[in-house]
């Protein structure tokens, strides 16, 4: 608790409108009565060689108390009603120390003179005051200030129109993708934040038929990187498999062959695990398949009219419904 004597009541020093380390904001300085929705006013301190230690910061409006912050406990007083503004502050010894005022109920009713006080003791102990002070004031829109407002207010309209619009297309379309996805394809469950999706339909199509199906739903012809998704891949097939004898994954060796890769990602296929007698057709065959009468192993292979193919996807979840 702070004591003051007459000597030291005289050897206050008071600091006007200069001080650096006390600041006083007003958001907006200026008021359009019925068109301005809140008023921000915030006074903070931080500590330097001319105050530095804090024991009071207080805010005012035309002389009239509305807030107060004491270092002794770090709260902030206020007998302004919740419904007329939010008050809030904090007390940091080293640190910024602030009591925010933000005005939401008819803010052209506090245009004023704010006045924002730091009472504290500089590095020697003398008492120091110090004040900083912010205008705001209110004035009436004239009609050219209220149709401007009301243009910006429709173009804000407009805009949010249009995000709603764009949004309620792209949910459709997702939609829609949905549903062709659920229509055309036999969808596993999540595996490493991808799932895998077997064309469900019967028709003749290329390698390059296959990766742009797959491309159209954000992913690409399967690629397995390891056991551990063969497996799950493998699972999946023998499982949900209606009928086909080949199923198509995302490994090539066209360019060279022996030499897999992926062409999607221009990465080389690092696991295989092959049917027993597989690859068998050298130039023949430069696709990576899974062959449901070699207990679903891999094989080399080349779509053909004459059996039943179809073709994976790995799509990630992100794109996947």
């Amino acid at each position: 608790m702070w004591s003051l004597s007459v000597g030291a009541l005289s050897a206050i020093v008071l600091l006007h409108g200069c001080f650096a380390a006390l600041q006083l904001t007003t958001n907006p300085s200026t008021i359009g009565t019925g068109l301005t929705r809140t008023l921000d006013v915030i006074c903070s301190f931080r500590p330097d060689a001319t105050i530095s230690s804090l024991i009071s910061l207080q805010l005012s409006l035309n002389q009239t108390l509305l807030a107060q912050l004491n270092s002794n406990d770090g709260q902030v007083r206020s007998s302004i009603p919740s419904r007329e503004a939010t008050v809030v502050g904090a007390y940091d010894k080293n640190g910024d120390s602030y009591i925010r005022i933000v005005w939401t109920n008819r803010p052209e009713e506090r245009a004023g003179r704010y006045q924002c006080k730091a009472n504290g003791v500089n590095v020697v102990g003398q008492l120091q005051e110090a004040t900083r002070d912010n205008i705001v004031t209110a004035v009436t829109p004239d009609v050219t200030t209220i149709v401007d407002e009301m243009v910006n207010l429709v173009q804000k309209v407009e805009t949010l129109q249009k995000i709603w619009g764009d949004f309620t297309t792209y949910l459709q379309e997702k939609i829609n993708v949905s549903a062709s996805l659920r229509t055309q394809f036999i969808i596993s469950d999540s595996f490493r934040g991808h799932r895998y999706y077997l064309n469900s339909r019967t028709y003749f199509f290329t390698p390059n038929d296959a990766h742009f199906r797959c491309h159209m739903y954000g992913g690409y012809l399967a690629e397995i990187d390891d056991a551990e998704e063969f497996e799950f891949v493998r699972s999946f097939l023998k499982t949900k498999n209606p009928r086909f004898y080949e199923m198509l994954l995302g490994g090539s060796d066209e360019a060279q062959e022996g030499q897999w890769v992926f062409p999607y990602t221009d990465r080389p296929v690092k696991y295989f695990n092959w049917t027993i007698g597989q690859p068998d057709a050298g130039r023949g065959a430069n696709n990576q398949c899974i062959w449901r009468d070699g207990n679903y192993l891999m094989s080399d292979c080349v779509p053909l009219m004459t059996y039943d193919w179809s073709f994976v996807c790995e799509i990630p979840d992100i794109y996947a419904e």
